[in-house]
């Protein structure tokens, strides 16, 4: 994989995840959702690459870094178009009402 097609993914993954965790919070809050479930909504930004370093960490090892940087902008895309396709609630928390 080209070096410059890395940084740039990185870049926007960087980016994204950064602009995301201001504007879930921003979102939820102009929702109406109560302080809780905010806090809950920015906790998963810190806890999913916790528990999922090692496991995407050992994978990278045996398949090299290609294929868990693609699987990892595809569920980054995915998350952050999710809000805009399905607006509200449900697309911030994956929780039916």
């Amino acid at each position: 994989m080209n070096i410059h097609l890395i940084l740039v993914l990185a870049f926007f993954n960087m980016t994204s995840v950064r602009a995301g965790r201001v504007l879930v919070a921003l979102y939820a809050l102009d929702l109406g959702a109560q302080s809780f479930a905010v806090g809950m909504l920015a906790a998963t930004f810190a806890i999913f690459p916790g528990v999922l370093s090692w496991p995407i960490g050992m994978m990278a090892d045996r398949t090299g870094s290609r294929w868990p940087l693609m699987l990892g902008t595809a569920g980054l895309a995915f998350g952050a178009l999710a809000p805009y396709f399905f607006p509200g609630m449900p697309a911030l928390s994956w929780r039916r009402r």
